[in-house]
């Protein structure tokens, strides 16, 4: 838990971490920057970010895209659908930390 996008973006880097979950109105920083943020940290960038808004104009889908989020959900939220999207990312982020097998030779 954060306070505010700076403290957000501070947590994620200062421990490892398997998903975050930014709301786009934080104080301090939203969270389109926390995620550009993240997502340009070559250590952080394969973490999957969600980004939480209120918001649902295409412009602000767009910007969510572009700052890098992996998924992106509308207030209110509904659990069911927030903890299913997390579990898919989650899986995902499963399998690309997986060492990748070697060829086999013949």
């Amino acid at each position: 838990m954060a306070e505010d996008g700076q403290q957000a973006v501070q947590t994620v880097m200062a421990q490892p971490i398997d998903l975050a979950v930014f709301d786009v109105m934080m104080p301090r920083r939203s969270g389109f920057s926390a995620c550009r943020t993240v997502k340009g940290r070559p250590e952080a960038r394969l973490i999957p970010v969600v980004l939480v808004a209120g918001l649902e104009s295409q412009e602000d889908r767009i910007q969510g895209i572009e700052s890098g989020t992996d998924d992106f959900l509308h207030k209110p939220l509904h659990r069911e659908e927030l903890l299913a999207r997390v579990r898919s990312l989650l899986k995902l982020e499963q399998i690309t930390d997986e060492p990748y097998p070697e060829a086999a030779c013949g």
